[in-house]
């Protein structure tokens, strides 16, 4: 209970932050209008568009989110403009009818281990027949070995869908933060594109290592232990199995901070450093330069303006990639954690506790398995709206 408290605790921080960073540091993506009604120049942002190779970018977005919506170029253009071709509502009842369609197809999971979960009932009730009571035990052993081998399979899978989706949006992470760099130079943000290159590559990598190699391994573990624990009333291994969870949940936890504080704090510095450093050199080519110092500022203004909005434009095509590769993966997983933890409650009145309690206990693994993949997500959300919010134009100008 403790536990689950602790990821219920966890999830609401990382909601929460997902709130704050999206009003805080994520400035609109659209094309506003000048003081005079017109539009951003097209052909300055097409110039630019040329000149910017997004094309590792559109792979991803070609095998995540291109099947419901436009093509990457098309939908840049039209963010660029102010034009969203995103339903919100549509999506979300896309997420929720994703999420009863996987716990659908995953009735004859439960239909699996409800036969098996029955027989073993009843060849628990019929146990005073048998002439010894090890021949009981035997019967039970045979059934829970079934189960075993139908929650390993399932498991497997889930923890595949995890290491899958990590491994995306790690790679993910590794292409596009460069194109990011390239837009915060253009933007001017010259200290945080320098500052942010090798610390967000390192960071990421570390993530992306840690959770795989150390954090998913434990928690595969802390599986198997579980599995193992229920076979027998007197088998001493649910504290290390607790235990192995609890170091999953911290680590967990360590990571999100440590991560969130430095990419925060860098990204706040940084970013202040390049608002003075531009209005420093914008003032000092508007008043020094000879003849055509305005002019010439006023270009560089108009430059370094656009590169900001189209930089918005493609942060926040970011997350919406980021959010497809997390969120298929995150809901395959939920729904078989819904599966086992439905299941455990039906069976609860006929079955063995020992069986009641190991579906109980695999649903929990699955749910800290959803909430690692979900975790790592938010931490390169976050990453990205810091990237997002240094120096938009509304900050430099």
């Amino acid at each position: 209970m403790k536990g689950y408290l602790d990821m219920s605790r966890l999830m609401l921080i990382m909601y929460i932050s997902i709130i704050i960073v999206s009003y805080m540091l994520i400035p609109v993506a659209y094309a506003a209008p000048d003081e005079e009604g017109a539009m951003p120049d097209d052909d300055l942002i097409q110039q630019q568009l040329d000149n910017l190779d997004i094309s590792e970018i559109a792979k991803f977005y070609e095998n995540f989110v291109s099947e419901d919506y436009p093509d990457i170029g098309a939908l840049l253009k039209d963010m660029l403009r102010g034009r969203i071709p995103f339903d919100v509502w549509q999506i979300i009842k896309n997420l929720v009818s994703g999420l009863f369609k996987e716990v659908w197809q995953n009735i004859g999971l439960i239909s699996n281990v409800l036969i098996i979960a029955i027989a073993a009932g009843i060849l628990n009730q019929l146990q005073s027949s048998f002439d010894s009571k090890s021949a009981g035990e035997m019967a039970f052993y045979a059934c829970y070995i079934l189960i075993i081998m139908v929650v390993i399979q399932s498991f497997n899978q889930m923890m595949s869908y995890g290491q899958e989706a990590l491994s995306n949006m790690v790679l993910f992470m590794q292409v596009f933060a460069p194109t990011m760099y390239t837009l915060l130079m253009a933007s001017g943000a010259v200290s945080s594109s320098v500052m942010f290159q090798p610390l967000m590559a390192l960071l990421v990598g570390m993530v992306g290592t840690f959770v795989k190699d150390v954090v998913l391994p434990l928690l595969f573990l802390s599986a198997i232990l579980t599995l193992v624990n229920h076979i027998s009333d007197k088998a001493p291994l649910g504290k290390l199995a607790d235990l192995l969870k609890n170091i999953c949940s911290w680590a967990l936890k360590l990571t999100f901070i440590i991560f969130s504080a430095v990419v925060i704090i860098q990204g706040i510095t940084a970013g202040s450093f390049d608002s003075v450093s531009f209005r420093t050199a914008k003032f000092a080519v508007d008043n020094f330069v000879p003849v055509v110092g305005r002019a010439l500022s006023d270009s560089m203004a108009t430059v370094v303006s656009y590169s900001a909005l189209i930089k918005s434009a493609i942060g926040v095509i970011g997350l919406i990639i980021l959010a497809s590769i997390c969120l298929f993966p995150a809901i395959k997983i939920a729904a078989v954690a819904l599966v086992y933890k439905f299941a455990a409650a039906l069976i609860e009145p006929i079955a063995q506790p020992r069986i009641c309690q190991c579906l109980n206990s695999i649903g929990d693994i699955l749910i800290m398995l959803f909430t690692l993949v979900f975790s790592v997500a938010v931490i390169f959300f976050i990453a990205i709206a810091m990237l997002i919010g240094i120096n938009s134009p509304q900050a430099i100008l």
